[in-house]
């Protein structure tokens, strides 16, 4: 067996990697659903995803009740054409989970506030991209020095055919326990309307009805490793806290413009995962109902100064 099919296997493994940061845009940006197609131009970008799990009770704390979470993201940057063979993204970047219910132990909220910087050079291999996401990752309102982190990922991607590519790297985050793990996955266009997307942590399979209308099936990971800030509590003090929601769905994906796209989407929670990663606790929830909509916008650059 090859170092490269090693590191395939890896990748597809990594959701089974205790307290690695679930970041959405360590391989793909785009949550479940297919994938987002982008010009050789200066970009603006914008994107934002809201989403509600329905309530479900914990598996050991069935006493704490029902517990339901709303789930936001918002996405704002641009894209710069340096050369023909780089290109910088830099943008900000804001992430939260609300909770219905809270304890010592379990927060009312996990936050994200970052930027985005991105650098992608193209090659005759294949596509080569560093991404950074240095900011502030805490819970509650609980904002200190120590809720610093930088997760990142590195990754080519390789077409071993005109409909068949690889994506190879690693990524990790400073506050996740295992600072740093294999990432990637493959695309398979099957044909002009199939297409098969199994990277992680966004699998999905995408049957395209029209040029603006696709159907899709899939798999998401949602979540990401914060500062859980003082508490009176030894092992939650200033703990990293990882929190992980598995989710499999399908939905709909909907271009009624260009550069404006539309995803509709629900499914079921497998799993919402809080861990403290030794330190502490583990508590996981039963599985639920989820209903999510995502708006991507796109707009040429020129014409507006950065």
């Amino acid at each position: 067996m090859t170092t490269r099919t090693l590191l395939i296997l890896s990748a597809l493994c990594l959701p089974n990697l205790v307290c690695l940061a679930g970041e959405k845009e360590v391989v793909a940006p785009v949550p479940l659903g297919p994938a987002q197609t982008s010009s050789n131009r200066d970009l603006w970008y914008a994107d934002t995803d809201f989403s509600y799990t329905f309530g479900s009770k914990f598996k050991r704390e069935s006493d704490f009740g029902r517990q339901s979470e709303y789930h936001f993201s918002l996405r704002f940057g641009r894209r710069f054409e340096l050369s023909e063979t780089w290109r910088l993204t830099l943008g900000i970047e804001n992430e939260q989970f609300h909770f219905s219910k809270s304890n010592s132990f379990l927060p009312n909220s996990l936050n994200k506030l970052a930027a985005e910087v991105g650098l992608q050079w193209r090659s005759p291999l294949g596509q080569l991209q560093l991404t950074l996401h240095p900011g502030v990752y805490y819970t509650r309102d609980h904002i200190t020095a120590n809720s610093f982190d930088m997760p990142f990922s590195l990754v080519d991607r390789i077409p071993l055919t005109k409909t068949f590519s690889v994506a190879l790297g690693f990524g990790g985050s400073l506050l996740s326990e295992n600072h740093i793990g294999p990432v990637g996955g493959f695309v398979w266009e099957i044909n002009d309307r199939l297409e098969l997307r199994a990277l992680f942590p966004h699998p999905a399979i995408s049957y395209a009805l029209n040029d603006s209308t696709k159907l899709f099936l899939g798999a998401d990971v949602i979540g990401g490793a914060f500062r859980n800030g003082s508490t009176n509590d030894r092992r939650t003090n200033n703990a990293a806290l990882t929190y992980q929601e598995s989710r499999v769905g399908a939905g709909i994906s909907f271009q009624p413009h260009q550069g404006v796209k539309l995803n509709l989407s629900s499914g079921y929670a497998l799993e919402r995962k809080f861990d403290y990663c030794h330190r502490g606790p583990i508590f996981r929830s039963k599985g639920a109902p989820y209903v999510q909509l995502r708006v991507e916008l796109t707009l040429p650059a020129h014409g507006f100064a950065f």
